[in-house]
């Protein structure tokens, strides 16, 4: 008789960037502008650092993350608006 044994290897990822993740593929699934914009999370605190086209979608951006994070959770708001429109930028996805 024999067994089969399964080792699990720890997930390399730290809380921080398994955090980054789950509000990098909400914003995703929200704005296709996304690509703008860069997500670091550092004990727990979220930085958000990039161009919006407009100040609506900015606040989509903070609104979608304080949904992964929570009301209560600090979040460092670095997003300029600049109204510089792409093709890429409208709306949300359908």
């Amino acid at each position: 008789m024999s067994a089969l044994l399964t080792i699990r290897t720890p997930s390399r990822e730290t809380a921080d960037q398994q955090l980054a993740h789950r509000i990098q593929r909400q914003l995703a699934a929200d704005s296709r502008a996304v690509a703008r914009l860069q997500i670091e999370v550092e004990g727990g605190v979220v930085t958000l650092r990039g161009i919006a086209t407009s100040f609506y979608q900015k606040q989509l951006w903070l609104h979608g993350t304080k949904r992964v994070i929570g009301p209560e959770a600090q979040i460092n708001d670095e997003i300029t608006v600049t109204p510089n429109w792409e093709d890429t930028d409208f709306g949300w996805r359908d």
